[in-house]
């Protein structure tokens, strides 16, 4: 199936075909990483027959297109589209956090556990970018220039506010 796909896409022959006929497939869900493998077997075996130039450069063109587009899929999930939601819910105000949660679940048709999942990568990166987050502090406390001064507590400001707003969404959804 993979592989049918792939010689779909390629058998097209002009990029203004193959662009448009890769965001339909993904749009009905056959452009999958088994196409983008694919893609990288054919790339592969090509190098190694000596293919033209012009055929690599078209195939590492697709596998680049192929990538973008299974970034963009990845990117526009229900449940990261839930998360986006839910990351405007101010944990400061007043209201029944839980469901607000669930009503944002249910009508983008996301999965709760997707979206915890989604929460725990933001924590998790979070985490990895916590020597930025310390530099930050540090070069906004060593600096005379108030311009600077001013970008670096926005920074460090934004990160523990959705930092705030990830613990807040997991207790909303009452994950520990």
């Amino acid at each position: 199936m993979d592989a049918e796909t792939f010689n779909q896409l390629v058998s097209l022959g002009t990029w203004d075909k193959i662009v448009p006929e890769c965001k339909r497939l993904a749009l009905i869900g056959k452009i999958t990483n088994g196409v983008l493998g694919q893609a990288y077997v054919v790339l592969t075996a090509c190098k190694n027959q000596g293919e033209d130039e012009n055929v690599l450069k078209t195939l590492e063109n697709i596998i680049q297109l192929l990538t973008q587009t299974l970034l963009q899929l990845e990117a526009d999930s229900p449940s990261k589209r839930a998360l986006d939601e839910m990351m405007t819910l101010n944990p400061d105000e007043t209201f029944d956090g839980k469901a607000a949660c669930r009503e944002i679940t249910e009508r983008l048709d996301a999965s709760v556990d997707d979206v915890v999942l989604e929460l725990q990568k933001f924590l998790k990166n979070c985490e990895l970018q916590d020597a930025a987050f310390e530099r930050d502090l540090a070069l906004a406390t060593e600096t005379d220039n108030r311009e600077e001064f001013d970008r670096l507590t926005g920074l460090v400001a934004a990160k523990l506010e959705a930092k705030r707003r990830t613990l807040a969404i997991l207790g909303y959804l009452e994950i520990s």
